[in-house]
Order: structure tokens, then C-alpha cells, then sequence
């Protein structure tokens, strides 16, 4: 900005805090009025200012700005970065996949050792859970899907057939634990599912003595395989866990309609 003023004229610029009192007495026309502050005309200081002239105000900076070839090298950078991100997310959603199911068989896993090593006969709410039990002996499979009956009761039925000695039960069980969305009837058919198989044996025992003869009469073993997750198709996922566990103690039977259900008495 700059201010002329004709020859012999007073100037008092407000806004700046002069020595003299803001007053300016020009001595030569056209010339410009000093408004920078402590600075009269003719003052060798005035030389000093941006473009020469006492009064001009000019930025003493340019202003800069990111070139095209910068922000082309930017994009690129974030572009890479935003690939290794997305293509880290699959896996760690697999993760934490395989890390849920794990949690699901440890605390299912203890459920069912649980209620067949100690023959359980009140867990009637596996009725809303077990949807199948196979007993194989090797060469004749039995199914059974009903378990309504009431000697013993539903859940009786299903831990006795599973603690059945000597033969491969599997049992079709949608798990116990995990959310709430997945225990109505309504999500049965997508919830997630697993295949357990038991194996009660008498314990082998390598003496012949009678000690030895005794642990084999009165220890069982018990073996708890898990494979999940059980597929639309019916078949299997690669899931696998193994549960094993010594119990002492005798089998009592109980027979029902034909049917036999076993269960240790420790």
C-alpha cells in the first residue's frame, strides 16, 4: 500500500507507534509517507523495506506448494499400504475363526467328559443341542433321533448311549457355548456344528498279576474326539481335537424299550 500526500502537509498514521507522535512533515512533493513503524523519511533505515519504497507492504515470503510428481509419489505410497492392509484382514478373520471354534470344543469338550465320567442323568437341555447318536460296533450301526422318552429322561438317554463300552458313538451336536443368536430353534440349521465321537475301553494293563488284573476290572478309558465344523453337505471341516480322561469305576445299565444305556458310577 502506498500513500502520497501533497508537500507541506501534517500525516498522523493510526494504527502505528511513533517516537515523533505519528506526525509527518513532508519536505519534498510525491514523495511516499513512512508508515512503518519507527521509521521517518529519510531515515537510512527505510532502505531497508521490501521494494524500496518506505511505505509498500509486501509478503517478505512466497508461498509454496506440493508439486504434481509429489502427490503422485503420496497416492502411490498410501496405495501400497492400503494393499498390504487389505490383504492382511482375510487372515486375521480366519483367525479369529479358528480361535472361536477352539474356545466352543474346550468348553463343550469338558461338558460332555464331565457328564460321562461321572454318568450324568439330569441334563435334559442336550435334547436341544444332540440331533443324532450312531452306535457302531464295527459291522451294525444303531441311529437314534427320538429321545423323548422318560426312563430315563432325554438327556439320561443321550449321555447312555454315548458311554455305550466298546463301540464308536458319534453324537451331531450344535454347540452349547458361544452366542445367544445361535440357540433358538430357529438357527438350528446354521448354527455351527460338530461331530463327537466317544470310546469307553477297560484300561490295558501290560502285568498279569492280580493288581494288574484289577485296574483293568475297575478303570475305563475314556477318548472324546471332536471334528468340526459339520458342513451343508454333511461332510467335515479340518477341525480336530482329542479329549482323554481315566475313570474308575462300574458300569450300571438301565433298558428301556429295547434300548440299553450304560453309565459309570466313579
Amino acid at each position: 500500500m502506498r500513500i502520497v500526500v501533497p508537500k507541506k502537509v501534517q500525516v498522523w498514521s493510526p494504527g502505528f507507534s511513533r517516537r515523533d507522535g505519528g506526525i509527518v512533515d513532508m519536505n519534498k512533493v510525491g514523495r511516499d509517507v513512512p508508515i512503518a513503524p519507527g521509521v521517518r523519511a529519510g531515515d537510512s533505515r527505510s532502505s531497508r523495506l521490501k521494494g524500496g519504497a518506505i511505505g509498500t507492504l509486501r509478503p517478505t515470503t512466497a508461498a509454496s506448494g506440493f508439486t504434481m510428481v509429489e502427490i503422485a509419489i503420496a497416492v502411490a505410497v498410501i496405495a501400497f499400504a492400503l494393499v498390504a492392509i487389505i490383504g492382511i484382514l482375510p487372515a486375521g478373520l480366519q483367525v479369529q475363526k479358528e480361535n472361536r471354534e477352539d474356545t466352543l470344543m474346550a468348553q463343550d469338550g469338558t461338558y460332555f467328559m464331565e457328564a460321562i465320567r461321572n454318568g450324568s442323568v439330569g441334563l435334559d437341555e442336550l435334547t436341544q443341542y444332540v440331533s443324532r447318536v450312531e452306535i457302531s460296533n464295527g459291522t451294525v450301526t444303531n441311529v437314534y433321533t427320538d429321545f423323548s422318552g422318560t426312563q430315563p429322561s432325554g438327556g439320561a438317554q443321550i449321555i447312555g448311549l454315548l458311554s455305550t463300552p466298546g463301540t464308536f458313538n458319534t453324537a451331531t451336536v450344535r454347540a452349547m457355548a458361544g452366542a445367544l443368536s445361535e440357540k433358538g430353534s430357529a438357527t438350528a440349521d446354521i448354527a455351527f456344528r460338530y461331530k463327537l465321537q466317544v470310546q469307553v475301553w477297560p484300561f490295558q494293563s501290560q502285568g498279569t498279576n492280580a493288581e494288574d488284573l484289577f485296574l483293568q476290572k475297575g478303570l475305563h478309558e475314556v477318548r472324546l474326539l471332536f471334528r468340526w465344523p459339520v458342513l451343508p453337505n454333511g461332510s467335515l471341516g479340518n477341525g480336530r481335537q482329542v479329549l482323554r480322561s481315566l475313570v474308575s469305576g462300574d458300569f450300571v445299565s438301565v433298558t428301556n424299550a429295547g434300548k440299553v444305556y450304560y453309565f459309570l458310577r466313579p
